[in-house]
């Protein structure tokens, strides 16, 4: 029975042969999260945030962003 549990998103490489046998020859479980699982992950709340006051923003450039910032 593993004593560690690796918990991976659904990132390209993390899902690669070589990585998930290296994990698994530690006896460490891996999981993966589902497809969208921002609970799983704080970091997505902060950017859902930021998403949403840039969103409010005219600019879309990056001169535009940095003056609506200040």
């Amino acid at each position: 029975m593993p004593r560690s549990l690796c918990i991976h998103g659904k990132f390209t490489a993390h899902k690669a042969t070589k990585v998930k046998e290296l994990i698994e020859s530690t006896e460490v479980e891996l999981i993966f999260l589902s497809p969208y699982s921002p609970g799983f992950n704080p970091i997505e709340n902060c950017w859902l945030k930021i998403k949403k006051y840039l969103q409010t923003q005219k600019s879309l450039n990056s001169r535009g962003l940095n003056t609506s910032y200040q």
